[in-house]
């Protein structure tokens, strides 16, 4: 897929280094999440919930990130990769439902309109937005507002990366204490 297109994705090292990666990714799915948020589970979905309450089928792994087998009612759901709809705090581990953002998001940036800047929405929610754009949006007002913690909030969607401990992965800085 990134063969053949610009779009590169955030990579988790530079995410944690760079303020200026987290910009650009927390900019990007600003302007996806309205449209990505809202996409509603489809027939195989809702056959494998089927499935799931007749009881031929235990458990449900998913690669996807949508979060729309939950969505559809699946009760035993495994995500294999996490989902875009929960963030986490990598400073104290508070997750977040990702929908408590965009508000804050709305706040610190409200010269932006999302609606015209979604033609280019990704399956995944990303959008591709120009560097010019990405510099003016502004992310650490919102993050202090959310928590309202004293700690130095680092805020990431509830994807996984590196090593599986238990219920999610954990990056290479964090330990797994389970």
């Amino acid at each position: 897929m990134y063969a053949q297109t610009s779009r590169r994705p955030v990579l988790y090292q530079d995410f944690i280094k760079y303020a200026s990666a987290r910009q650009r990714y927390w900019a990007r799915n600003f302007v996806g999440w309205p449209r990505f948020s809202s996409i509603q589970p489809n027939a195989t979905h809702r056959i494998l919930v089927d499935w799931e309450r007749r009881q031929k089928l235990s458990h449900l792994v998913t690669q996807n990130v949508d979060e729309l087998h939950r969505k559809a009612g699946s009760l035993h759901c495994i995500e294999l990769h996490g989902s875009t709809h929960r963030v986490v705090c990598l400073s104290c581990g508070d997750v977040k439902p990702r929908s408590e953002l965009q508000p804050r998001f709305i706040e610190a940036n409200p010269d932006w309109h999302v609606e015209t800047l979604q033609d280019q929405l990704a399956p995944d929610g990303d959008v591709l937005l120009p560097d010019d754009l990405v510099h003016n949006f502004q992310v650490r007002s919102y993050i202090t507002a959310l928590n309202q913690l004293t700690c130095s909030l680092l805020l990431e969607k509830y994807c996984h990366y590196f090593i599986f401990c238990r219920s999610r992965y954990v990056g290479s800085s964090e330990r797994c204490s389970s």
